[in-house]
């Protein structure tokens, strides 16, 4: 007897089945390859403004599916205990499964294939909502990544990033398609085929340059933004960033770092390796330098944000680990002077000089990230010393290369960061003195806050 009532789950269920049955029937056929077709919508939707009320009616219903009626039913619900939720739970599912199974998922697939220009923005809002919402169950994220269902996405993907400057719908638009295929691509795929068909969608990302202008569209967006007068546009970006998790740049990282690898071996051509994401070295290193400095932009922007979303626990091992990873394989690879020495990087397509400035690039901001995640905690840098990896990062950048320690423009890079990370922590203070003099840190902190005891 808790929960809904079975006749009321039942007449909503009808309703959905009615609405995703109109929007099956309405948009494009499978073979139509009229670019034009998204505007001669078939019968029950004639026309672009009844499909787009057909997909808000559908994203309301799914909403009702997976929250509560209402906060005196909530009340209601925790007071009858976990059957209630229960009950709720597989409700929502029994609805996201019937996304997938009517055809619905499939049909606005190919509702935004036929308008890859974007000439109707609303009808690709409203298709992305609906997507998103049957996206926040695995399976159906899965049935996207290994039916290639996910590639039509990324075309429209690509024309929205080009653009998203000429309004604010396209620029909701964009968001929602960065949010729908980073999801996409988190996704744990299980058997060789689901693994092939993402792997292939990744390859299609980098290799047509749609990941180079991902990330230029981030790091414009988050340094506009730093210069930016207006408050409430500023706030808008930052409550969407917030939303989608930082539009997934860790597990970005994570792929780049821990998956494709990206350390001393990347002076061998790119043929020694199978991950896609080795087919171009220089727009993958240059891709990863670039998602660091739009956290570091998100860092000036927002600093409670940054630590927020980075502390979370599935996000806070894997960035731990993330972190460590960079320097101890970009860090070696300076300390040895790899990229400079290195006669392969030529064949790879990776000039010495640039690979150099590409890795040094990502370090410098790797490691002004970190000073910006030790200034947040005023608990005495718990984030940081906590970290299971925590003591392991601070002697990794003990004992970056000479010039951190020398150049005046990297010892702003890097003492700064030893400073907040070791500042009333004995623990990591020890840790520090083995390698570097405290005193150089106090000449610094004398140098650049006058006034500072000595």
């Amino acid at each position: 007897e808790d929960g809904v009532p079975p006749s009321r789950v039942h007449g909503k269920m009808q309703k959905l089945s009615r609405l995703l049955n109109d929007i099956v029937k309405g948009a494009p056929c499978a073979d139509d390859c009229d670019h034009d077709a998204v505007s001669k919508l078939r019968q029950p939707c004639r026309d672009i403004e009844d499909m787009c009320q057909t997909l808000l009616e559908v994203h309301r219903q799914i909403g009702g599916s997976s929250t509560n009626e209402g906060d005196a039913e909530s009340s209601t619900a925790a007071s009858k205990g976990c059957a209630t939720s229960v009950s709720r739970q597989q409700e929502k599912d029994a609805t996201l499964s019937l996304l997938r199974k009517s055809g619905t998922i499939a049909a606005l697939s190919r509702l935004i294939a036929a308008d890859p220009k974007l000439s109707f923005p609303r009808l690709a809002q409203g298709a992305l909502r609906v997507l998103i919402d049957a996206c926040s169950q695995h399976t159906n994220r899965l049935y996207l990544v290994s039916t290639g269902r996910l590639i039509p996405l990324l075309g429209m993907l690509e024309e929205a990033i080009q653009v998203a400057q000429e309004s604010q719908l396209l620029q909701g638009v964009t968001q929602q398609l960065l949010v729908l295929t980073g999801a996409c691509l988190a996704t744990q795929v299980k058997g060789s085929s689901a693994q092939s068909a993402r792997d292939d969608t990744v390859g299609y990302i980098v290799n047509t340059g749609l990941l180079v202008r991902i990330e230029r569209l981030l790091i414009w967006a988050t340094q506009v933004a730093t210069a930016l007068k207006d408050a409430a546009v500023v706030q808008n970006m930052l409550v969407s960033l917030d939303e989608c998790r930082l539009v997934g740049i860790v597990p970005l990282l994570s792929a780049l770092f821990l998956d494709a690898k990206i350390d001393q071996s990347w002076l061998q051509p790119p043929a020694a390796s199978d991950s896609p994401l080795s087919a171009n070295h220089e727009e993958t290193v240059t891709c990863a330098a670039s998602a660091l400095r739009v956290l570091t932009n998100v860092a000036f922007l927002d600093l409670a944000l940054l630590h927020r979303t980075l502390s979370a626990v599935e996000i806070q091992a894997e960035f731990s680990h993330v972190a460590l990873q960079i320097l101890e394989s970009v860090g070696c690879a300076l300390r040895r002077g790899c990229p400079v020495q290195s006669t392969s990087l030529h064949s790879s397509g990776l000039q010495p000089d640039k690979a150099y400035a590409l890795f040094s690039a990502i370090l410098d901001e790797l490691i002004l990230l970190l000073g910006h995640l030790a200034v947040t905690d005023t608990s005495g840098q718990s984030l940081f010393a906590g970290w299971r990896n925590g003591v392991m990062m601070l002697e990794q950048l003990c004992s970056l290369p000479l010039p951190y320690f020398l150049s005046p423009r990297l010892r702003e890079v890097l003492l700064p960061t030893l400073i907040v990370a070791t500042y009333k922590n004995k623990q990591l203070l020890s840790v520090l003195k083995r390698d570097v003099s405290t005193a150089v840190l106090a000449n610094f902190v004398q140098q650049h806050i006058p006034g500072a005891g000595g």
